[in-house]
């Protein structure tokens, strides 16, 4: 390493480590403030507390360390431009690629480090984060109720939602709160209440809903014409054996993982599970789609009741593919699953809880599993369902609309070609998953070079920037850099973009502009009493007569 090399590194060391320290605490007690009240008061060790903040912080550097490095380049090389250095070394005949390839090497470097770091530590501190979430929402399941979301009481079974939720008192105080509940399936019944409140009983288990002001909708299945509302001023409900009582901490990998928390070779095996169960989803709605092929009623039938059994499909090939690879070539150990589900389990898991989802949107009603509640005010109400009164046929079919003219086994159709589009859908939704968060390791971690490539021409253009300068190209790469990658993965969720494009897109864009900024630095020359922003604004007033220029010719 030269004596140039060595000086543009060392320049560079300290901003970065300022800068992520900065970041990262910046964020850490962003997050500890908006959970510090949570975890505090509720009878939870402190060494659990502890543990909880700092399972956070892995996720936080995964963010934090590109942003360091620009900052970092921003900093070195305008104090390096407004110094005269960098004119200096372009006397001495150094060129531009020279100058700035060994920070390209430091943001290469880091970027190996992120990667390893996303890869091995950052899918274990997830895991374990999650999985001492669960264990105090066992013991406190007031820990994880969130506004504006359904959340699970009972799972499969009681479910509420709540409009805002006020935690500054002893008591979650809840607005706009709805109940479901699906313990008996042959009863459709929903609890409305304008406010509530939340809280443990005291054994420790048992979870205490006070309601106020609302009312109860019930709609049995053998009455379909019959609609049950109950109006209540005050009700009380008891969960009973929610909580655990006492606080149990389970060990790391008792439980199943979530993609965030695997590392890549595990979620290119679920993505191998995901592209064979998405091929069967294709196979059974192309038969459904098209029965007038030369498959029998039998083996059409066959099909869609094996249609989530996954095809034996070649791996697919990618980053991840080859790092894999790579990987097994060095002898790595990978993290294993901790329970790796079957082959067709992952689509068979987010076939049930999307259906059930939407039965509890659809159904908006459950059943109430209390064991006292007050005597409301007012009686039962009876409303009968109003009456649909079908017209009768016109002479010789005129009039019938289409869906009089279906026969049943066209109807029949039509309902098996929509559940095999959902079955599509979600087999497609879960293959798109793995790989969105397959290419956005590599794709943050190729950051810190991008980074360097578009920051470094941009501090020697404007060396007279200061911190202004770095603050503000900062803010404005960072707010371009992660709105591109959250909106890139929420369309590529939806399968508008492939996923490649999704994570790599706004990778390739500012790669393109530091390339084009990089090739202007070597034909600039700029000094520390140049290269400002009011450079920029003097030769475009001087285009249009209005510069310092145009105004000595005149006075001359």
């Amino acid at each position: 390493m030269t004596i140039i090399s060595k000086y543009v590194l060392r320049e560079h060391v300290g901003p970065l480590t300022f800068a992520l320290t900065a970041l990262t605490s910046l964020m850490l007690l962003q997050f500890i403030s908006r959970q510090f009240g949570e975890l505090v008061g509720k009878g939870l060790p402190w060494s659990v507390i502890g543990e909880f903040f700092l399972l956070s912080i892995p996720f936080t550097v995964a963010l934090t360390v590109p942003m360091s490095v620009l900052v970092a380049v921003l900093y070195a090389f305008s104090r390096l431009a407004g110094e005269n250095e960098v004119t200096a070394m372009k006397a001495s005949g150094v060129s531009p690629w020279r100058l700035v390839s060994p920070a390209v090497g430091g943001g290469l470097f880091c970027a190996l480090v992120l990667l390893a770091f996303s890869d091995q530590v950052l899918p274990r501190a997830n895991h374990r984060l999650k999985t001492l979430q669960d264990d105090i929402s066992q013991t406190k399941p007031t820990f994880l109720l969130k506004e504006q979301v359904i959340n699970s009481v009972v799972e499969g079974k009681y479910y509420l939602k709540a409009g805002k939720i006020d935690r500054a008192s002893d008591k979650n105080l809840l607005r706009e709160v709805v109940i479901y509940d699906l313990a008996d399936p042959t009863r459709r019944r929903t609890i409305y209440a304008d406010d509530g409140a939340v809280q443990l009983s005291t054994n420790g288990r048992d979870l205490v809903l006070d309601l106020y002001h609302g009312q109860m909708q019930e709609l049995a299945s053998d009455k379909p014409g019959q609609l049950n509302r109950l109006f209540f001023q005050h009700d009380l409900i008891r969960f009973k054996d929610v909580a655990s009582g006492d606080f149990k901490q389970t060990e790391a990998g008792a439980s199943s993982k979530s993609d965030r928390e695997m590392s890549v070779c595990e979620m290119q095996r679920r993505l191998w599970q995901a592209s064979g169960s998405y091929e069967a989803a294709q196979r059974e709605y192309d038969a459904v789609r098209h029965p007038d092929t030369s498959a029998t009623a039998d083996s059409r039938a066959a099909a869609s009741a094996l249609g989530l059994a996954p095809v034996r499909v070649p791996e697919p090939r990618g980053i991840g593919w080859a790092y894999c690879r790579l990987v097994d070539l060095l002898h790595v150990k990978d993290v294993e699953a901790a329970t790796l589900p079957p082959s067709g389990q992952v689509v068979r898991q987010a076939a049930r809880q999307n259906v059930a989802r939407r039965d509890t949107v659809r159904r908006d009603s459950v059943r109430r599993d209390t064991t006292r509640r007050v005597v409301p005010r007012t009686a039962d109400r009876f409303v009968p369902a109003r009456k649909v009164v079908t017209p009768a046929p016109a002479p010789g079919g005129i009039g019938q609309g289409p869906q009089s003219m279906r026969s049943p086994d066209d109807q029949v159709r039509r309902a098996q070609l929509a559940e095999a589009k959902l079955r599509l859908d979600i087999a497609q939704r879960a293959r798109n998953r793995y790989e969105i968060e397959i290419h956005k390791k590599f794709s943050l971690s190729a950051a810190c070079v991008i980074f360097v490539i578009i920051g470094a021409p941009i501090a020697v253009r404007f060396p007279r920037g200061g911190v202004g300068l770095v603050i503000g190209v900062s803010l404005l790469v960072f707010a371009l850099y992660y709105v591109g990658l959250i909106g890139g993965e929420s369309l590529a969720n939806e399968g508008i973009i492939p996923p490649f494009w999704a994570m790599w897109g706004t990778n390739v864009i500012l790669t393109i502009v530091g390339v084009v900024l990089f090739l202007r630095m070597g034909r600039d020359s700029t000094s520390n009493r140049g290269g400002d922003w009011s450079d920029k604004l003097d030769a475009l007033l001087a285009k249009f007569g209005r510069g310092p220029q145009a105004r000595l010719e005149s006075l001359s």
